[in-house]
């Protein structure tokens, strides 16, 4: 926040669109203060944010699956199947790239899983052979 508190905005509208970012902590006597203000004190004169998370993007989907997905799921519900709701949402760019891409954890937390359970198999085996 402290680089937009820094720069020099003359703009009518600043746009954020990723996840949440209309979020903030509530302060008596001022309201919720989030990282709207600080483009209001660099010079903007409205903000456009998003109340909901990104979920499709956290999914390790490339940006244009994930805005497919979150799409399909608007046609797909009954309030929201109006192209009004979702068809001003495109992408543009790089859309091919994955933001959050699938961590190794995972696949460490698999490898020593099949480590613990091969070496039990040695040990049981072991035991079987001296009982008999």
């Amino acid at each position: 926040m402290r680089e937009i508190y820094n720069t020099k905005l003359n703009s009518d509208l600043v746009t954020l669109s990723s996840c949440q970012t209309g979020l903030g902590e509530f302060i008596h006597g001022e309201g919720i203060e989030g990282i709207n203000r600080a483009f209001f004190y660099a010079g903007a004169s409205s903000i456009l944010m998003s109340l909901w998370a990104v979920t499709h993007l956290r999914s390790s989907e490339s940006i244009m699956n994930a805005l497919r997905k979150a799409k399909l799921e608007l046609i797909e519900s009954d309030p929201l199947s109006h192209p009004y709701y979702w068809a001003g949402f495109i992408a543009s760019g790089k859309a091919d790239e994955i933001i959050f891409p699938r961590s190794l954890s995972k696949w460490i937390f698999l490898g020593a899983f099949l480590v613990l359970v091969f070496g039990a198999i040695v040990i049981l085996k072991k035991r079987l052979r001296k009982k008999t």
